[in-house]
């Protein structure tokens, strides 16, 4: 399967949402092995933002849930508590999810925002795209996106 024609259309949604949200993100898409498919940055993200997405889309894709879904398991005392000090490229703030498409895996990235943010349009995108199947989302409640 020819993925990206998709992977296009995702990232065309993603720079939607965060217009309606009036917040310009970098949207960053890799493959299974972690290597960047897709990059696109909307004039006026911030700098880091860049870095940030495609830390998400990375972590997303190698363990396999959304990067939020990371946070409780990092603190000290709990079984990643070395995760994101032993790799620079993980990371466990909200924004990085991950899809499949028939056998082929993608991590999709965004940052731009608050973590809150992120997550939020994130939700927002996927929801609307109805395309593949994705992880699992933490603490989202949400059936309809923001218009």
């Amino acid at each position: 399967m020819d993925s990206y024609p998709a992977l296009k259309r995702l990232c065309e949604l993603l720079e939607s949402v965060a217009n309606v949200h009036g917040i310009p993100i970098c949207i960053t898409i890799v493959d299974a092995h972690g290597h960047v498919v897709l990059l696109h940055r909307m004039p006026g993200s911030p700098v880091l933002a860049l870095e940030m997405a495609e830390r998400k889309a990375y972590t997303s894709v190698v363990m396999r849930c959304e990067t939020a879904a990371l946070a409780a398991q990092i603190l000290p005392g709990e079984p990643l508590y070395s995760l994101t000090s032993s790799s620079n490229r993980l990371i466990a703030f909200g924004g990085g999810t991950f899809v499949d498409f028939g056998t082929e895996t993608f991590g999709v990235g965004i940052s731009g925002g608050t973590t809150a943010q992120d997550m939020e349009m994130l939700a927002d995108a996927r929801i609307a795209f109805g395309e593949g199947k994705w992880a699992d989302p933490v603490n989202s409640t949400r059936s309809e996106p923001r218009r």
